[in-house]
């Protein structure tokens, strides 16, 4: 089960795809799991990628948590009921875990180990960078 923050459309590329996806004449939905597309889009950037993808008469299902996907498309949960959305493609845009393997296997073999950007929680690039410039400026 996806969780709400592992599920936001929250990658600008995937924003990109789904332009493309729709340039090709294809009919575009987006399902969008939290009431708000692209939440998490820098406001200065967000109007203009929501107003791109309208234009490309993209539809976007708010609230649309996706339950099954299928040969003929998606199913979703949504206000208690269910839904079915039919297409021939599915691009999935979810979120991010972080994967802590490496500094697992890294512990206790090297003098001292940071954990930083993504590793630690994902992100946008801009905390991946803030996060690292922290840790070396504190050595």
């Amino acid at each position: 089960e996806l969780d709400p923050e592992g599920s936001r459309l929250h990658r600008w590329i995937n924003m990109h795809q789904e332009r493309a996806v729709a340039k090709q004449s294809q009919k575009v939905i987006i399902l969008e799991m939290l009431g708000r597309i692209g939440a998490d889009i820098e406001r200065t950037n967000r109007w203009v990628i929501i107003s791109r993808l309208h234009h490309l008469g993209v539809r976007i299902e708010r609230n649309a948590k996706v339950v099954e996907i299928t040969d003929e498309g998606a199913r979703i949960s949504r206000n208690g009921g269910t839904e079915f959305f039919r297409g021939d493609s599915v691009i999935l845009a979810v979120g991010m875990k972080p994967s802590r393997k490496l500094a697992q296997d890294l512990e206790g073999k090297i003098a001292e180990l940071f954990i930083i950007g993504d590793s630690d929680k994902p992100g946008k690039i801009a905390h991946a960078i803030e996060s690292g410039f922290r840790t070396v400026q504190a050595l």
